[in-house]
């Protein structure tokens, strides 16, 4: 015969569930807890990553919203180093590959020629050229050009791969942009088409350097 269960026993039997619901919850909370602090890690990295993203990415800078411009594909001549003041007999002009100086030019806009050699290099760098035909003053294209280089979008390593250059030879042309294995013949100066090119072109040439 069963025995009645006795109040003490009824106790007993009530604090050993509330013992087991608090259990649970302390459980339940510390797996809560646990997961804020994995999950916090984890989006800081996210916020990070897009916040980056947007600062150094040229396809997002506040120049965007400019079309790409791919430009004319020219065949690539290789890109073999020779010592500085080697003629080189490019097969294209103005080239957009080949042989090259050890020694790269320097980013902004230049005055005085500047010997392919140098800049051919900048494009295997995947840097982008622009080469000006200035054959008297020319204030307001130099102008345009260095407020091209001090506005457009920075690379992944925080620089404006831009070498700008003069170069008669281009003539009829008034600028001609290069990248490696590309080229963009413009009858007259445009920034859009300029900018469109450099963006569709910096950082992808052979060589992934600053």
């Amino acid at each position: 015969m069963t025995q009645p269960i006795t109040k003490r026993e009824l106790r007993e039997q009530a604090r050993r569930e509330r013992k087991a619901r608090e259990a649970a919850l302390e459980r339940r909370q510390k797996t809560r807890r646990l997961g804020l602090w994995v999950a916090l890690p984890l989006v800081a990295v996210a916020v990070v990553a897009v916040a980056a993203y947007y600062l150094y990415s040229p396809s997002t800078s506040s120049t965007s919203s400019v079309p790409l411009v791919v430009g004319q594909q020219v065949p690539d001549e290789g890109r073999t180093h020779v010592p500085e003041g080697t003629a080189i007999d490019y097969q294209a002009h103005p080239p957009a590959s080949g042989s090259h100086y050890p020694v790269w030019s320097t980013y902004g806009l230049h005055e005085e020629p500047v010997a392919a050699g140098y800049w051919v290099h900048n494009l295997e760098h995947g840097s982008v050229v622009i080469l000006y035909n200035c054959p008297s003053d020319c204030a307001d294209l130099k102008s345009r050009l260095k407020n091209d280089f001090a506005t457009f979008p920075k690379d992944k390593y925080g620089d404006v791969k831009l070498v700008i250059v003069p170069d008669q030879t281009i003539a009829p042309n008034q600028v001609v942009t290069l990248a490696w294995d590309y080229k963009l013949e413009l009858p007259t100066y445009d920034r859009d088409q300029l900018l469109g090119f450099y963006n569709a072109h910096v950082d992808r040439g052979p060589e992934d350097i600053r």
